[in-house]
C-alpha cells in the first residue's frame, strides 16, 4: 500500500494501521552522547528488554559497544573508567549495595571480557548477535556463560534498592 510522502504523515499512518507498530528514532547527536559518557557522574546502563522475541541491538549489546567502541576504539574514557561506569557506579546509583564491588559481603556478579575483542556486531535487523569477548560470566557465584559459551544457567534477580 502507498503511504504519504510526508515522512509525519507516513507515520501516523502506519500507526492508524496497525497499533501495535513500533520505531527506532536516532534523535541523539554521536557527539553530545560520547560527551555524556566521558562524564564521571554517568553510569552505563540499558532500558532493553529480555532477549526473546522482536528487540533492539542493545539488548545484547549496550555493555560490549560500551567497552569495546567507545573505550577500546574511541577512547572515551580509560577501561579502569569504563568497569568503573559500568559496575559500581550503577550499583551505588540504585542503591544496590551488595553489587558493582568484589569482597567479602558482595554478591559475585563477574564478567570477564577480553579488552581486545569486547564488541557487539548485532544490528536493527538482527540484533540478537552473541557479544565478542566475553569468556566468562558468573551470577550469584554461578557461573552462566563459560568459555564464551551459554550454560543454560538462569541465575538472574530482580534488584531492588538496597535489598541484600
Amino acid at each position: 500500500a502507498d503511504l504519504p510522502g510526508d515522512p509525519w504523515e507516513a507515520l501516523c499512518d502506519l500507526l492508524r494501521r496497525d497499533p501495535h507498530a513500533s520505531g527506532v528514532f536516532h534523535t541523539m547527536h554521536d557527539d553530545d552522547v560520547t560527551a555524556i559518557m566521558a562524564d564521571p557522574l554517568v553510569s552505563i546502563g540499558s532500558d532493553g528488554g529480555p532477549p526473546v522475541g522482536p528487540n533492539h541491538p542493545r539488548t545484547f549489546g549496550t555493555f560490549p559497544t560500551f567497552l569495546g567502541t567507545y573505550v577500546r576504539e574511541r577512547e572515551v574514557v580509560p577501561m579502569p573508567e569504563a568497569i568503573r561506569k559500568v559496575s559500581s557506579a550503577v550499583a551505588a546509583q540504585f542503591g544496590l549495595t551488595d553489587r558493582g564491588w568484589l569482597g567479602s559481603g558482595a554478591v559475585a556478579d563477574i564478567c570477564v571480557f577480553d579488552p581486545a575483542t569486547i564488541g557487539h556486531d548485532g544490528t536493527y535487523e538482527v540484533p540478537d548477535v552473541r557479544p565478542r569477548g566475553v569468556r566468562h560470566v558468573f551470577l550469584a557465584g554461578r557461573e552462566v556463560v563459560a568459555d564464551g559459551e551459554f550454560t543454560g544457567g538462569r541465575h538472574g534477580t530482580v534488584l531492588r534498592r538496597g535489598a541484600l
